[in-house]
């Protein structure tokens, strides 16, 4: 039975500390009392019996998780396994992908920091290619203009052998026109890797239709799965290629995925074995699609509004239908004594973590921005929070 989102759900149903305010889900997700309660129930089943679990009993939970992700996702079940992270999965990709002199993989400058660093790793194997950066800048004008400058950008780099494209971008937090782009790289040869981290939970998808050659998702920031939780979605016609980062117990020379990436050697297996008690909870008692859609669009509008009026500041000047379902951006106002650096950024996150709010600070352009969160547990309590420390630090009456 659904329960009423907000403070209802959140007292009920979550561990979260009454003396902060949560407005950074993005960041690390969360875990429902009854998922890690079933955790816990998993945990002590290894220990009663490691043996059983390791030889007998673990092949059959991870396997039906399989099912149940696949399920939530729209893939078939043949073409996804877990890793523990969407970093892990991207970098079995790009590290899998055989490239030559002068190749490319196109990243942005937005692209999330271990990604693009995976993309770094990858062109360093193998003499001489490059990673080249799509730039994005602000503000959008619209979302045909994005897309517009991307092909061109395609066009221009005729060396591309592969593209990362985030399906929702991390910081700034975008919805890219993902179809639209990955569209374009398939027409020109160019291999389509979806970097969907913030996209299970957030965004229906359906894997068999995306139109790209990889995907990766973690289950873990929007799903209520444990940490670290992750699907790698490889279509059928790229199974020859990928390989894990770690060879293990399986190793198959000519298809090597999905099979290669089961028994990464001893390891807990428990937050893969929940996901399907993740997924229930997403539907059963938060509601399903339509109900947390509804709850976390509503909040994080109203709360992009109210920020922004009390800052006198601006959000992210990106079309709407650009602005991704649960996080948007809000620009600080500006703050004594702060400027506007990564390196400030950082330390304003601990400044307002030491008074009470968990937010995410970024420097965009030069300007500390905050992004702010919303899920099912939220509520207009913790965004006032934020608001109310902001503005003693602005000195803003």
């Amino acid at each position: 039975m659904a329960c009423e989102l907000g403070k209802a759900i959140r007292q009920k149903e979550f561990y979260h500390s009454e003396d902060y305010g949560f407005t950074n889900h993005g960041a690390w997700g969360t875990v429902p009392r009854r998922v890690l309660d079933v955790q816990k129930r998993y945990l002590e089943e290894v220990e009663q019996n490691v043996d059983h679990w390791f030889r007998r009993s673990s092949d059959k939970y991870v396997n039906a998780a399989k099912q149940a992700a696949a399920d939530f996702l729209g893939a078939n079940v043949a073409n996804i396994n877990f890793v523990e992270n969407a970093t892990r999965g991207l970098n079995s990709i790009l590290k899998s992908i055989p490239l030559s002199p002068g190749d490319a993989i196109l990243a942005t400058n937005f692209t999330y920091n271990a990604v693009a660093n995976a993309c770094r790793a990858a062109s360093a194997k193998s003499q001489g290619t490059e990673v080249v950066a799509f730039n994005i800048t602000f503000p959008i004008s619209s979302r045909e203009a994005f897309i517009k400058n991307y092909t061109d950008f395609l066009d221009a780099h005729k060396n591309i052998k592969v593209a990362v494209i985030d399906v929702i971008s991390s910081f700034p937090s975008m919805l890219l026109p993902w179809k639209e782009l990955t569209a374009a790289c398939r027409e020109r040869g160019i291999l389509a890797c979806l970097d969907g981290a913030h996209v299970p939970g957030q965004l229906r998808i359906a894997l068999e239709e995306c139109g790209a050659d990889f995907f990766v998702g973690n289950l873990h920031k929007w799903s209520f799965c444990p940490r670290g939780c992750a699907v790698i979605w490889v279509h059928q016609a790229h199974h020859h290629l990928v390989r894990p980062t770690v060879t293990s117990h399986i190793y198959d020379k000519k298809q090597p995925f999905p099979g290669d990436f089961d028994l990464q050697g001893t390891r807990d297996l428990t937050a893969y074995a929940c996901v399907p008690d993740a997924i229930k909870f997403y539907h059963d008692i938060a509601g399903g699609w339509d109900e947390v859609l509804a709850h976390n669009c509503s909040l994080v509008e109203r709360f992009t509004e109210d920020l922004v009026n009390a800052f006198g500041t601006s959000q992210l000047q990106i079309p709407v239908d650009m602005r991704s379902p649960f996080m948007r951006h809000v620009k600080l106002p500006e703050l004594p004594g702060w400027q506007g650096t990564q390196d400030d950024a950082i330390k304003l996150m601990n400044t307002l973590y030491e008074k009470g709010v968990l937010a995410a600070v970024e420097c965009i352009e030069d300007e500390l921005w905050l992004r702010i969160s919303a899920h099912v547990y939220n509520t207009p309590e913790d965004y006032e929070r934020l608001k109310s420390v902001v503005l003693e630090m602005a000195e803003i009456k």
